[in-house]
């Protein structure tokens, strides 16, 4: 049987194999993580905070859209007051 003999060169190839394939395993395991147990909180507490900002946006905007409405009313309201009394005005004068 041959004897095997370690040169500085394959020692340190050795070792630089090994540090890339223990740095894969953890990166692989720390990606596992992420994807599994991170990632579906983390999308989950994204969902909520959008669903929070969704209801305001929509309660702002339906009250916004009611003023507006009310606002409208008013003003037509007030044209069509207006005009009577414009023609009640006109009638006493004919």
């Amino acid at each position: 049987m041959a004897s095997l003999s370690l040169t500085p060169a394959t020692l340190a190839m050795l070792l630089v194999g090994c540090a890339l394939i223990s740095s894969l395993i953890t990166l692989s395991v720390v990606g596992l993580a992420v994807k599994f147990r991170l990632w579906p909180a983390l999308e989950r507490h994204i969902d909520q905070r959008l669903e929070l900002a969704a209801n305001r946006l929509e309660e702002r905007l339906r009250r916004r859209v009611s003023g507006l409405a009310k606002d409208l009313a008013r003003g037509v309201g007030g044209l069509v007051v207006g005009r009577r009394g414009r023609e009640d005005d006109t009638d006493p004068e004919a």
